[in-house]
């Protein structure tokens, strides 16, 4: 293999190892906010305030008193159901196995690149002497 091959395998499995170690850091993110969420649940649970600050997005908040510790959530398609924050819980924790899951496959990735790399530039050199 010529130097400028090598070079560019070695660039290219640059910006795949880069790519990854973005997603693996998105997927880290994500989780921590679904951990998050989670424990709102508790504290919902166990708050004997009734009132929230709720989140409308973009930083925007509203004062809202809790009649009823159902929560509304998306399951998908838009389908919205009615479930208790246990149940929620349950739905969350079985999103960040999946997010685990995922983390595993990217990391599974990256140690497959980082072998690749050692044998080119075990390669380099060979071609350097």
């Amino acid at each position: 293999m010529s130097k400028e091959e090598i070079l560019f395998k070695l660039s290219l499995i640059e910006q795949q190892s880069n790519e990854i170690k973005q997603q693996i850091e998105t997927i880290d993110s994500q989780t921590g906010e679904l951990e998050n969420l989670k424990s709102c649940f508790k504290n919902i649970e166990k708050s004997k305030n009734k009132e929230m600050l709720a989140n409308l997005g973009r930083g925007v908040f509203i004062k809202t008193k809790i009649d009823d510790e159902k929560l509304f959530v998306n399951v998908g398609s838009k389908i919205v159901v009615r479930k208790t924050p246990e149940e929620t819980s349950k739905i969350i924790d079985k999103q960040i196995e999946e997010m685990n899951d995922l983390k595993e496959n990217f990391v599974h990735n990256l140690e497959h690149l980082n072998s690749e790399l050692a044998e080119l530039v075990e390669e380099a050199r060979k071609e350097k002497n």
